[in-house]
């Protein structure tokens, strides 16, 4: 799982710099998948979101409030008109579905929406 970039708010200052980093952990959690992604920012550890990134490649952790993910997340969402804050699951044909999308605007229907979703990963994830 890679962490394309930050996007930028209040929530997550000073990791704006962030890109292109692969998550090791979340929580503790060792992250393979989106699911495990979501599965892990359920269970803060003492309060706080705590990413971490393998070793040798830049910055090793990043640490988030674990009480305003959820606010943060609706508000870069808002901020930046991302389609959605994640993106979890296939359908019976394989392909990839949205959780919490909003309807696409005209022109785009169908058309892939941007990864990620959540402040941490933004942030993208």
């Amino acid at each position: 799982m890679v962490l394309p970039q930050v996007l930028p708010d209040a929530f997550n200052l000073g990791y704006q710099d962030y890109a292109f980093l692969v998550v090791d952990r979340i929580n503790g959690r060792i992250i393979a998948t989106l699911r495990d992604v979501e599965e892990a920012l359920r269970t803060p550890l003492s309060g706080y979101h705590v990413v971490e990134f393998l070793p040798n490649h830049g910055p090793t952790r990043l640490v988030l409030d674990g009480a305003g993910l959820d606010e943060a997340t609706r508000r870069v969402v808002r901020k930046y008109g991302l389609p959605a804050a994640r993106v979890i699951h296939r359908d019976g044909e394989g392909r990839y579905g949205v959780s919490g999308a909003r309807p696409a605007p005209p022109g785009l229907a169908g058309a892939r929406p941007s990864l990620p979703p959540s402040p941490l990963t933004d942030s993208r994830w």
